[in-house]
Formats: C-alpha cells, sequence, structure tokens
C-alpha cells in the first residue's frame, strides 16, 4: 500500500514540473486539444497569438496524458531502455493544418537544420531566428506520436519524412497515408472499419443502406472505403442513397440533403455515417424539424459520453463500431492524482478528466475511444529504440546512445513484434505500415441530455478477413424495425422478380409455373425439369413422370389386341388370296401392285395399335410416329391412284387416245418424297434423344 502512494505522489511531483527531468531522448507528441476557430462564431474577434484554436477538444487532452503515462511507465520499467531516460514535447495543432505546421518547425532538429548554432541567445530571445534556444534540453527527437485529421498529419509526415523522423499515428484512419514513408499506425485504416461495416448489416439481414459523409479527407477516402467493400459482398447491398455535406453547411444545404432523405425512406432507414460527432451536432442543429430517431446510425466517429458534447436532441439508435477499450487502472489512477489537465488548456476543468469508480476496479475512461492506441504508439517507438540499442534488461544501455540514429529506427519499427501488457495487444505492422490486426466492438449507443446507455453487440477481429460473432444479431438490435431490407427472402419453389432501380436488391417473389422449379432459396429465375420428368406440386423439385398406358392385362387392352390379330389375320388372309390368283383377270383388274400397298398401309394401322399396348419408351414413341404417317401416306396414295385409275378408264376420251397408265414404280416414286421426310424427321429426333 506504501509503494502504492509513493508511486501516485511521484507521478504527482513530475507531472507538477511540466516533465521528466535528465531525459536522454525525446518523443514528440502531435495532438488537436482544440477544435479550430473556424467552426466558432462567438469569437471571431480574437486575435491573440493563439487565434486558430477553438473550443478545448478534451478526447485529446485524455490522449496526451495517455502518451506521459506511457512514458513515465517506460521510465520506472528496468526491462525497456535500462538506465535510459525518455522526455516528451508536445505541441497542440488546434486542428488546423498551417497551425500544425508552425508548430512541427518548432522542433529543434528542424530548427537546428536554418539556424547558426554557434551564437548565444539572449535573454528573453529564444524565439529569435538568428540563434538555437540553448535553454531547452538537446536530447535528440527520435519520433512523434500524432493524433490528428489524415490531412494534417500526412502534412506532418511530409515535413518531418525530410529529416527521416518516423511519425507513429494512432488516430489518423485514411487509406491516403498508406506506405507513405516514415509513417506508421496503430489504428487500423478506414478500409478495415468498412469491412466491418459491410459485415454488421449483412449479419443484420439489411440489403439498402443510405450513404451520408462530410465532404473532407477522411469523409471521402471512408465512404470510398464503404463502397468498395459493398461492391465486394456477397449477397449484394445496394445505397439508396449517397450524398456528402460541408463541415460548414448552411441550413439551406442541410435541408436539401434531409429532404433526399427522406424520399427513400421507405426503402431504408440505416445510414452509414462518416464524420465527427461534431459534425453529427451540424447536421442535427441545421434540421430542426428532423426525427433523427427514425433512422438507426452506423458509424466509427459517433462514440461519445453525453456530458461532453453539446447535443441538443437524443439520440436513440447508433451503432457505433470502436476499437478495442483496454485501459489499465494504473492511468485511472494517474488520471485522478498525478494528471494537471490545467497545464497545456487553462480554460479545461480539472473534473471533466475523471475515473468513475462505480464499477470498481474494471472502470473505464471512456472520453477517448484511441488511448490504447497511444499506449501502443509510445511502446512501439520505446521497443524500437531498444531493438536499435540492442539494450537487455537490468542492464544499462546508456552508453549506447552513441549509435542513435533518427534514419535507422524506422527500420526497427517496421520489423517490431512486442506484447504490450497495457493494452493486451501485439504491436506488429505490415508492409503498408498499419496493425497487422486489429479488434473492434460494436455497440448500441442511445444518447440525450445527460444520459448514456450503451448494449455490446459482439466483437469483430480482424487480420486478412473479419471474423464477427456467429450468433443472431437481429433480435439484439431490432433489425425489422427499420425497413432495410427490400426484398424478403423467397422461399423454395419462388424465384426473385426483380425492380428495375435496384436490382440487386429489390424484388418480389413470384412463384414457379409449368414445368419449373428452385430447390434453393433467393434464386433469380427457375430452373426447368427434363422431359421426362415435371415439378411436384410446391414446385420445389422435380420428380419422374409415371408412365400410365393401357397394357395386354387390362380388358380393354385384351380387346383391342384380339380385334388387332383378327384384322392381321383377315389382311393375311386377303393378300394370300390375291398370289395365289395372281394372273387372275379380277386381279388383274383390280390392280394388284397398288392393292397390295393398300393392304400394307391398313396393316401398318393394325400393328400401330397393338404397339401402343406396350410400355412407352423412345423406340416405341419414333415407331408410333412413323407408322402413323407412312401408313396414311400408303392408303391414301394406293386410294388415290385407284381413282385416278378408274377415272381414266371411264372417260369417253380415254378409249380413244394413245394408252396411259401409271405404272407400280412410279406410284412409288410419287409417295417417296412424303416417305422420306418422314423417315428423316424421326432420325433428327432420334439423335437429339440420345444426346
Amino acid at each position: 500500500m506504501a509503494s502504492c502512494l509513493f508511486l501516485v505522489l511521484l507521478k504527482i511531483i513530475l507531472s507538477t514540473a511540466g516533465g521528466l527531468p535528465n531525459h536522454d531522448i525525446i518523443l514528440g507528441g502531435i495532438f488537436s486539444e482544440h477544435f479550430p476557430r473556424m467552426l466558432e462564431s462567438d469569437d471571431s474577434e480574437n486575435t491573440d497569438d493563439n487565434n486558430a484554436c477553438g473550443k478545448p477538444n478534451f478526447r485529446a487532452t485524455a490522449d496526451r496524458l495517455a502518451m506521459e503515462f506511457a512514458v513515465f511507465e517506460i521510465n520506472e520499467d528496468e526491462s525497456i531502455l535500462p538506465d535510459i531516460r525518455l522526455g516528451t514535447n508536445m505541441k497542440d495543432t488546434c486542428s488546423d493544418l498551417d497551425h500544425a505546421v508552425n508548430k512541427t518547425l518548432d522542433y529543434q532538429f528542424i530548427k537546428s537544420r536554418f539556424v547558426n548554432t554557434s551564437q548565444q541567445c539572449e535573454p528573453r530571445a529564444t524565439e529569435a531566428k538568428c540563434c538555437l534556444d540553448h535553454t531547452e534540453n538537446n536530447a535528440t527527437l527520435v519520433a512523434i506520436v500524432a493524433g490528428a485529421y489524415s490531412h494534417i498529419v500526412k502534412a506532418i509526415v511530409n515535413l518531418v519524412g525530410l529529416f527521416k523522423v518516423p511519425v507513429i499515428g494512432y488516430s489518423s484512419t485514411s487509406p491516403s497515408l498508406n506506405k507513405m514513408d516514415y509513417f506508421l499506425r496503430t489504428v487500423a485504416p478506414d478500409t478495415v472499419v468498412a469491412k466491418v461495416m459491410v459485415d454488421l448489416i449483412l449479419k443484420l439481414r439489411w440489403n439498402m443502406v443510405l450513404v451520408l459523409y462530410v465532404d473532407n479527407e477522411f469523409g471521402n477516402y471512408a465512404a470510398d472505403c464503404f463502397r468498395t467493400a459493398i461492391r465486394r459482398t456477397k449477397p449484394k447491398i445496394c445505397i439508396a442513397y449517397d450524398e456528402k455535406f460541408s463541415e460548414v453547411a448552411g441550413s439551406e444545404e442541410i435541408q436539401k440533403i434531409v429532404k433526399g432523405i427522406k424520399d427513400v425512406k421507405s426503402l431504408s432507414r440505416v445510414i452509414a455515417f462518416f464524420g465527427t460527432i461534431e459534425d453529427f451536432i451540424h447536421l442535427q442543429n441545421s434540421s430542426a424539424d428532423w426525427d433523427v430517431n427514425e433512422y438507426i446510425w452506423i458509424s466509427s466517429g459517433l462514440w461519445l459520453r453525453s456530458d461532453l458534447i453539446d447535443i441538443s436532441r437524443s439520440v436513440k439508435h447508433i451503432l457505433a463500431i470502436i476499437p478495442k477499450q483496454v485501459y489499465p487502472c494504473d492511468f485511472h489512477d494517474y488520471l485522478r492524482h498525478g494528471a494537471d489537465v490545467n497545464k497545456i488548456c487553462p480554460d479545461m476543468e480539472h473534473n471533466e478528466i475523471t475515473c468513475n469508480h462505480s464499477e470498481g476496479e474494471n472502470c473505464s475512461v471512456e472520453r477517448s475511444k484511441y488511448t490504447p492506441h497511444v499506449l501502443d504508439a509510445v511502446y512501439a517507438v520505446a521497443m524500437g529504440i531498444h531493438n536499435m540499442l540492442g539494450c537487455r534488461p537490468g542492464k544499462s544501455c546508456r552508453d549506447k546512445l552513441e549509435i542513435l540514429q533518427q534514419g535507422s529506427l524506422l527500420h526497427f519499427l517496421k520489423n517490431l513484434s512486442y506484447f504490450n501488457h497495457l493494452t493486451n495487444q501485439t504491436i506488429s505492422f505490415d508492409i503498408n505500415g498499419n496493425p497487422r490486426t486489429a479488434q473492434y466492438t460494436v455497440v448500441k449507443l442511445s444518447i440525450g441530455a445527460k444520459t448514456y446507455n450503451n448494449t455490446t453487440i459482439g466483437h469483430w477481429k480482424c487480420g486478412k478477413k473479419c471474423m464477427g460473432p456467429s450468433f443472431d444479431l437481429t433480435t439484439t438490435v431490432n433489425a425489422s424495425a427499420f425497413g432495410s431490407n427490400c426484398g424478403s427472402t423467397c422461399k423454395q419453389g419462388w424465384y426473385k422478380s426483380v425492380k428495375d432501380d435496384y436490382p440487386d436488391c429489390c424484388w418480389t417473389c413470384e412463384r414457379c409455373t409449368g414445368n419449373k422449379y428452385t430447390n434453393t432459396s433467393s434464386q433469380y429465375s427457375c430452373f426447368q425439369c427434363s422431359d421426362d420428368q415435371w415439378p411436384n406440386s410446391n414446385h420445389t423439385k422435380c420428380t419422374d413422370i409415371r408412365s400410365e398406358y393401357l397394357g395386354f392385362k387390362q380388358a380393354p387392352g385384351i380387346l383391342i389386341l384380339a380385334w388387332n390379330c383378327f384384322g392381321v389375320a383377315i389382311i393375311l388372309f386377303v393378300v394370300r388370296v390375291f398370289v395365289k390368283y395372281s394372273e387372275s383377270h379380277i386381279v388383274k383388274a383390280s390392280s394388284r401392285h397398288l392393292s397390295l400397298l393398300l393392304l400394307l398401309g391398313i396393316l401398318m394401322d393394325f400393328v400401330l395399335i397393338t404397339s401402343l399396348l406396350w410400355e412407352p419408351n423412345v423406340i416405341q414413341c419414333a415407331a408410333v410416329f412413323v407408322l402413323t404417317h407412312v401408313s396414311n401416306c400408303l392408303v391414301t396414295a394406293t386410294l388415290f391412284m385407284k381413282t385416278n385409275r378408274i377415272h381414266r378408264i371411264f372417260r369417253k376420251s380415254a378409249m380413244t387416245g394413245e394408252r396411259r397408265k401409271v405404272s407400280c414404280s412410279n406410284a412409288i416414286v410419287i409417295n417417296r418424297p412424303f416417305i422420306r421426310d418422314k423417315i428423316s424427321f424421326v432420325r433428327r429426333v432420334l439423335h437429339k434423344t440420345q444426346v
């Protein structure tokens, strides 16, 4: 107990002193502890030196205190950089690009390149251009921990990269920072957040969303990452409305956006929002007649305690995607006893940054979601220096400070793999300078005037792929209440009849008809059964067609068979008579060849009827087709020839003129084209059946 009190007392003394004494290595810190003055309207007349700064940003102050805490913990840990003291040199960007660049230029490693180091500064002239400020400690600044908007961090990286000083970002998520020289970050880029967001939408069974984003680098890149993730997913997610707004947009512009959102309210009430809480408040205050509680908001930026923001109306439905939140309990004590928030921001009251111990030892500082990433960034720099100097735990490493070089640190940072016990996270960077793994928690928030409620929905772990919870999320969120599923799931036997505007997401379910079926849900068309099959009553599968035919064992079949046998017998008897008396005048007068062809056609009719009593198959069907047409052709053709012959005999002119006749060969020639066409057609049918 005494040791704990001693540590707390030591923290208070060091913090009050304004830094760590006798520091050997300096870590730069760049934080946005104020909002830019352009967002305010009540302080426009202020013309002091810090006129770029507006209202205080409490979250950035918590991040700055986290860096101080991490440096203190590293200096107390003999296993990291033993006998070497780390110090800090922190700057406030005021969320303004020009102000941030000017503050960065104040670092000694930059000023020393452009000033005469041989001259001493006169008293009260440390800011003069002619000399170097020798009143500051001359320890080497090896890296900068930066937390600001992505476009500000990009400018800082481009500047300090000229001096080979690496920048470790803990809150800048823009993909435009990928593969930048001398830049790494401990927070995953927006591409990973977009994957989590899309996976969350799929798990909630939504397929129609609205996209609303602020018109700056963060909003544009984040929205673009979201669209890219949507294009790569299955099933498809459609965007019913996609619009951006300016950070300083007027009421007229906001009202136009609100009208566009209301026009597609029937399609979706799920809004993917890419902006900060301040952007959301600006949007809300500029649309007084818009009930935001009719919608559910999905965002990675809407994560704050309500007592820290000036929110005019409550927001009941927010799904916040936040990085893994792990806060060491020692940091809580540091905030309560050792942190002086008034040191940099005198207008900030100490009780704005507190630790609520109502939940015992598991209390959490919920002011900034990036605090764990600040701790990882500081420890990454410390371990990079530790590995570069070849330090060993418990053995002094001070004599190796001579080999410390700014340009060499980047190599050791990129090859770092260190488990941070404060955040329970392994610090490691990929080829783009991003963390190799990232973990997120999705929380359902409801915030309002001095109220704050949250419910954890699930956890996601992202590496090459993002893995979310396997249980059903729809009941926890009540997903069906926001009407963002334009087409319901079509069950088996039904198919999706799509709408023209959103063919991938909007449809109505229609039943398969005729010889078609679907055996899976959510099909865009029905499948057709084969020729020997037919769908069941639900049109969910094909079944073999049961053959129904008149067999030999049934009474009608026996009667037909007997009648056919009698007919065939009669025909055979007549043929025998024709053959036996073929030379008689009566047979010759009746055109015996035509008579035999006629009898053959009649015989084929009897055979055809008999074949119908067999079980149907391909050969039988082809035979029936052939016999039907051939027999009819034979009967019709022979009767025509006989009629023609009798007509010529009884014509008066036929008795005086030259004798004309149609021979048997001519009769066959006349019938040949008809028979050939039928046989050719049958061959095609049989070939198609075999294929």
